[in-house]
């Protein structure tokens, strides 16, 4: 994992543990060992996460507490454990992708460091939580 302006963030292609398994299963365990990585790391203990992912389906399943989905079940499991070791809270927040990819988030899959937060625009001025339709970004 690295970090610029005190984010971390992940870049990489998925190999033989990513085959014959769905885009969704992908992203979220992405997400969860991001999150293992920065327990070890120290990052976790006692705080509280904002994770922001326009993947409405890893969403569904962390908020439900449970799929059908054996392998999506056990990225779940893997979020409580993490929970409970390092005393702290994980929220994921749906947001649209049109704003993942305004905010410079969504090409960081594809390795893209120059949009958005990844070119230094304050998080916070990016979020807009206040807004139901997305209107009021601070840049544009």
């Amino acid at each position: 994992m690295d970090s610029r302006a005190g984010m971390a963030y992940r870049v990489g292609v998925w190999g033989k543990a990513g085959e014959n398994t769905s885009s969704n299963y992908r992203e979220l365990r992405n997400l969860v060992e991001a999150l293992e990585e920065m327990g070890e790391n120290g990052e976790l203990q006692g705080h509280e996460i904002f994770l922001f992912t326009d993947n409405s389906v890893s969403e569904a399943v962390v908020l439900k507490g449970s799929s059908t989905s054996l392998l999506l079940y056990e990225l779940v499991v893997r979020l409580w454990k993490l929970e409970m070791r390092y005393l702290c809270r994980i929220h994921f927040i749906h947001v649209a992708g049109t704003r993942m990819i305004y905010q410079g988030t969504d090409g960081l899959s594809r390795g893209d460091l120059m949009e958005g937060v990844m070119k230094c625009y304050p998080i916070f001025l990016l979020l807009c939580l206040h807004s139901k339709d997305g209107k009021d970004f601070a840049f544009g």
